[in-house]
This record gives structure tokens, C-alpha cells and sequence, in this order.
């Protein structure tokens, strides 16, 4: 990054000046970067009939999907928004989504793998 005193990249031992804005900015792509690792680390473990559950918008279930050994992606989520997303954007011949809440969901299928990432805190204390 350049700043408005320095129009040289920095060195080792320069300062960097970095706005709140942009500031911000990279720990936003930290977070989706991180988000995306997940996944990418779980896919190398998946096979066969894959269920993404509370897969939100789908970009999971899509990577998921891009492991050879794997059939299909079943990605679920209570919230109607989100799989609408994921359907526009990444449903394929090996990845189909659904309006489901993981609680009640019952398979018609064997299910091979149930992968769920950032789950837990989403879920309602029944106790």
C-alpha cells in the first residue's frame, strides 16, 4: 500500500501508514479468508454423499464439491435468503440445496460425511 507521503512501496524499515478504513478493509478479507481455509482444509477429507449443514450462502458446499471423490454436495440452511444465494450461485449437477432446519432434516439418502462450520453458536440453548 502507498500512502499520500511516501509514493514508494515500504521497506522492512519503513513504517506503514494505514487508514481505519483500510485497517478495517484487511481484517475483513482476514475474516472471509479465514471462512474459506475451513473449508478448503475439510474438503481434502471428503467423499462420497457430502451435507453441508447450516451451509449459508454456499461457497463451502460448492468447494467441497470441487474434491473429486465427491458424489454430491447437499448443502442445508434454515434461512430462505441464504439458500436462494447459494442456489443462484452455486448449485450444479453435484451440489443442490435446501431449506432445512438441521434439527428436524432427515435424509432419504445415506449420507457418507456431515460437515458443519460455524454452527454452534447459531444454535438455541435448550436447556
Amino acid at each position: 500500500m502507498f500512502n499520500q507521503f511516501n509514493s514508494q512501496p515500504p521497506t522492512i524499515d519503513q513504517r506503514l501508514y494505514i487508514n481505519r478504513h483500510q485497517l478495517l478493509e484487511i481484517e475483513h478479507q482476514i475474516r472471509l479468508a479465514r471462512h474459506v481455509e475451513r473449508y478448503a482444509l475439510l474438503r481434502q477429507f471428503a467423499s462420497g454423499v457430502v451435507c453441508d449443514a447450516a451451509c449459508g450462502c454456499g461457497y463451502g458446499s460448492h468447494l467441497l464439491a470441487t474434491n473429486p471423490d465427491v458424489k454430491t454436495v447437499i448443502g442445508l440452511d434454515a434461512e430462505p435468503e441464504a439458500i436462494a444465494f447459494a442456489t443462484q450461485e452455486y448449485a450444479s449437477e453435484k451440489v443442490a440445496f435446501q431449506v432445512a432446519e438441521m434439527e428436524h432434516w432427515v435424509s432419504d439418502r445415506a449420507i457418507d460425511l456431515l460437515i458443519s462450520v460455524e454452527t454452534i453458536e447459531h444454535i438455541a440453548d435448550r436447556s
